[in-house]
Order: C-alpha cells, then structure tokens, then sequence
C-alpha cells in the first residue's frame, strides 16, 4: 500500500484589501495649509453614542502640508524669482494644479481600461468650464500610457484615502497596485523604469507631472518622504497587504521621439527622518483647532437703518443718541 504525504499549508487565494472599510474623509484648507477631517454623517452613522458637529471631529495636516516646512531647493526659488510677482508665480502654479488634476483622473480611467480621447473637450471642475486638451497635456498622457504599457499592473486602488487617527497626519494615496515589469523591454525602455526583470509585488504610487526632465533629482529628494508617510499610513491600515516597493512615477512631456516616463522606486527607510518632520511641524502650528463659520439666520433685520451713516458729525454732536437724532429730524420735517 502506497502512502502520500500531503501538507496541510494550503496557498490562499489572493484577497485583495478591502477599501470601502477606510474612513470617508473630506479636504478642508486652513491658513497653514491642507488637512482632512473624517465626513459628518459618517460619524454620525458609525459612532452614534457620541454628538458629532463640525468643529469636534479630528482634523489632521496632510502629507504634503507637512512637507511644506522642507526647502523645496534652489531650483524652487529661482524659478519663483524668475516671475515678476509672487501672484504670477501663483497663478502659473494654480493653472499647472488644475491641469494636473485632470491627467490625474484620466490616467486613473486609464489604468482602468477606459479610451481617452482627445478630441473631445473635458470640463475642470474647479472653473466650471469646458476645455480643450493642450498638446503638452496629450504628452504627458502617451507619457502615462507607456509606462502602463511596460507594466503588467493590477490596480488594486486609485486616489485612496488614508486615515488613521492613531497617527499625527493624513493623506490621499494616487495608487496602489500589484506590478510586474513587463519582459523583453528595449534598453530604452528599461531605463525608464526601476523594477527590474523578475520583481513583482504590491506598489505604492505617487504620480507627479514633470515638465523639466533635469529637475528629477531635485524633485526626487523631496517626493519619497511622501511616499514613505503614505506606506506607514497604509500598512498600519492593512497590516496584512504589506508593501513590497513605494515608488514616484513621473510621466513628462518634455520627450521626443517615443513617450518615455521615470519610475524612481524609494530604497531606503526614511521613517525616523518623517517623523522627525512631523515633529517639528506640531512644534511649528500645534493641533489643529478648527473654527467653522455659522451660518447666518434667515429671516433677522437689522435694528438699524441702512440708509443711516452711523459716523458722528458735528450736527449729530448736539443730539444724546442716535435715536433720538432720528426722532428730531422727524420732527423738523413735520415742521
């Protein structure tokens, strides 16, 4: 009689982690910059023993709030210098934000299967208005489509919010995924990308717009402290979907010839370094303590007459009150 040993460990299918059990969250801006806030009515239905308003949820900075007490480097600073006010600058900034949110949903669509065309006109949502695609903004997209060309990806979340309130900040995660670089790639190709043949996993993206390819390392330095805070915010979430690689993708419109991007992956554990940063932004600006405006009561006069200046001149000087100045000159007039 013949025996057969058979292991009890079973491989287990893969599961991929359950997003709809992250707190919904909201954007609230302040003087110092960006935070979020957990949504009312989610408290409201998820934690009923307590009586939630507005200003006693917890508000946390974002990520890239945070990052704003690091020098963003010379580069930074000579292109700011460079317009001849600082409102220029903003408004050139502003305008790249705006477009950048756009490539952002497209390149969300994208990774979803969903054809983009550029012949029709898409609406920015924060001006109301519709809008032509720009030729620099085509770029980047063939800048976006070739990396998911060079790439078998899963995409496994897109724009994901990560709040933890055991921790001191928040942020909203561009995507999570698992990734295998794709084979036989042109050396061309394989310079654009970090992961090599053979290196598989669950990815942690930051997607950024690059119109300066020279500026990468620069921006580089910057950008894998957010990513670093995103993978500590995530595998607190989920510590069983840990993350093999966290990486910065910057698709460009600067190429020629064929679309070309970069994926820089971050190697090193920079957590002690982001903390530290955190710290100091808490000695900096302290908890936040948000105070909502109320809204105004409908149906409420004004005791007082519009049509009245309530200046003192010096005819007014001769009457007690002001009441009593408008009952005089109603007197005169009746004389």
């Amino acid at each position: 009689m013949s025996k057969r040993a058979s292991s009890t460990k079973r491989k287990q299918a893969y599961q991929p982690p359950n997003l709809e059990l992250l707190t919904p969250i909201e954007r609230v801006d302040f003087p110092f910059g960006r935070a979020y806030t957990p949504l009312l009515s989610y408290l409201e239905e998820s934690f009923k023993t307590q009586e939630w308003t507005k200003e006693n949820r917890q508000h946390l900075p974002s990520v890239t709030t945070i990052q704003n007490i690091m020098a963003k480097g010379i580069g930074f600073d000579k292109w700011l210098a460079s317009y001849g006010s600082y409102e220029d600058a903003m408004a050139y900034a502003n305008k790249a934000a705006r477009e950048g949110t756009q490539i952002h949903l497209c390149l969300e669509q994208l990774s979803m299967g969903v054809d983009i065309d550029f012949d029709s006109k898409y609406f920015d949502p924060d001006t109301q208005e519709v809008r032509e695609w720009t030729d620099p903004m085509i770029k980047f997209m063939e800048s976006g489509n070739k990396f998911f060309c060079d790439h078998t990806i899963q995409i496994e979340g897109n724009e994901v919010p990560l709040f933890d309130s055991r921790k001191d900040y928040t942020g909203t995660l561009d995507m999570v995924a698992r990734i295998k670089v794709e084979e036989n790639l042109s050396p061309s190709e394989a310079k654009c990308t970090d992961l090599k043949e053979g290196m598989s996993g669950r990815i942690l993206l930051d997607i950024k717009t690059l119109r300066n390819s020279s500026t990468l390392s620069n921006k580089f330095a910057h950008h894998k402290y957010q990513v670093t805070a995103y993978k500590n915010l995530w595998e607190g979430l989920y510590p069983d979907h840990p993350i093999d690689y966290m990486g910065v993708l910057y698709i460009m419109n600067s190429w020629r010839g064929a679309p070309k991007y970069k994926l820089k992956l971050v190697e090193e554990d920079l957590t002690q370094e982001w903390d530290a940063m955190v710290k100091l932004w808490y000695a900096q600006n302290g908890p936040i303590k948000p105070i909502y405006a109320k809204p105004r009561p409908r149906g409420i006069r004004s005791c007082f007459k519009p049509t009245k200046n309530l200046m003192v001149t010096d005819s007014k000087m001769k009457e007690n009150t002001i009441m009593e100045y408008q009952e005089n000159k109603k007197q005169k007039e009746v004389a």
